[in-house]
């Protein structure tokens, strides 16, 4: 492959286009001398059906030709896909800066003026291979670049799926086994209690009965913990009410325990998601109230559903300290790394705005089909 390359980068294809024998014997002369792989024609109809066959590297274009002229021909190039990007120079004896001028925006790259001179013909034409190999190597870059981006979003999404399996399977497993535990510890608590009581007659039962309160207490504590720490792992509710409603139950969740207001408006009654998009959208909403809780120091957070152009959009607004320009830069300090994985997997877009000292919006935008 390398001894390929290289051969192909020393000896590169040009196509000389011009009526005269003559000058496609000078120009022949001097392109092999510099080691270029040469084919002639003479007139614009060959010249578009060779192009089609060699793809050449470059073309050399006289002007005045039987048949189309030189424009004519340089404007089908850079018409058909397969061709328009390799660059064509102009050759011809016309030296009117109106030809210049024409040729250049016939999609011409240069203009060389007859006679040739051999040093200028070799400057230009090695110029623009370079140039035309350096836009391949960019082009082929890309593509890779694009590739590699679909398969790192592909990733991302398989990543995402097999941390939903895991906190299912986590949430499980809390619930069966620790969670039973737990209310079983609390019946023989209080079985306990009542044998405790009617064994007891003395002035201790009263202190008896309250440490065992205190128990029961903790034990109920943890209870309320351990199905709080569940459903943050596994939803039933997104499968059972649905996006909208979960949401408006989380909303009060949230405004409990962090003593912070939180108000749901939605103009759609009926969101018709994928059960991942359910989940993608319900971890980035999770994410970015979790952190108006650490650090937007919010009073109240409002969160709007709605449609748009196309796009369903969830934006969680709050009235908290607000971020300047090099905050959004910062992913680890909002979260927004995590968020932005999830929402790549959804085909859509995380914005993030704020004023210092004038809260912050965190809008997602997803394109939907009802």
């Amino acid at each position: 492959m390398k001894n390929e390359t290289t051969t192909n980068k020393k000896r590169p294809k040009i196509l000389i286009v011009d009526d005269e024998p003559f000058n496609q014997i000078i120009l022949s002369e001097i392109l092999k001398i510099n080691n270029c792989e040469v084919r002639t024609v003479g007139d614009g109809i060959t010249a578009l059906q060779v192009s089609e066959e060699i793809k050449p590297d470059l073309i050399l274009l006289d002007i005045m030709m039987p048949g189309i002229d030189g424009y004519e021909v340089c404007c089908r190039l850079k018409k058909n896909e397969n061709l328009c990007d390799i660059p064509v120079i102009f050759i011809s004896s016309l030296n009117e800066t109106k030809d210049v001028v024409t040729a250049l925006r016939s999609g011409g790259v240069d203009y060389i003026t007859k006679p040739f001179k051999a040093e200028e013909v070799t400057a230009r034409v090695n110029t623009h291979l370079k140039l035309y190999q350096q836009s391949k190597e960019v082009l082929e870059l890309n593509s890779r670049l694009n590739k590699s981006q679909e398969q790192l979003k592909k990733f991302a999404a398989h990543l995402q799926n097999i941390r939903e399996e895991e906190r299912i399977v986590l949430a499980t497993e809390i619930h069966d086994k620790i969670g039973q535990i737990l209310i079983a510890l609390k019946i023989d608590m209080g079985l306990w209690k009542k044998k405790v009581l009617f064994l007891s007659e003395n002035t201790q039962s009263l202190e008896v009965l309250e440490n065992f309160n205190d128990l029961i207490n903790i034990v109920d504590n943890t209870i309320k913990t351990t199905r709080n720490i569940i459903s943050k792992l596994k939803s039933d509710q997104l499968e059972l009410l649905g996006f909208i409603e979960t949401v408006k139950l989380y909303c009060i969740e949230f405004e409990i325990i962090n003593k912070i207001d939180c108000h749901f408006e939605s103009s759609i009654t009926n969101l018709s998601v994928t059960e991942k998009q359910k989940i993608a959208l319900f971890r980035i909403l999770q994410e970015a109230l979790t952190n108006v809780s650490k650090h937007a120091n919010a009073s109240s957070v409002k969160i709007c559903l709605y449609l748009q152009d196309g796009n369903f959009i969830m934006e969680i607004i709050d009235d908290g300290i607000g971020i300047d320009e090099s905050q959004k830069l910062l992913a680890h300090s909002y979260g927004v790394l995590d968020m932005n994985q999830r929402i790549k997997t959804l085909h859509g877009k995380l914005t993030i705005s704020g004023i210092p000292g004038n809260g912050t919006c965190v809008k997602i935008e997803m394109p939907y089909k009802s």
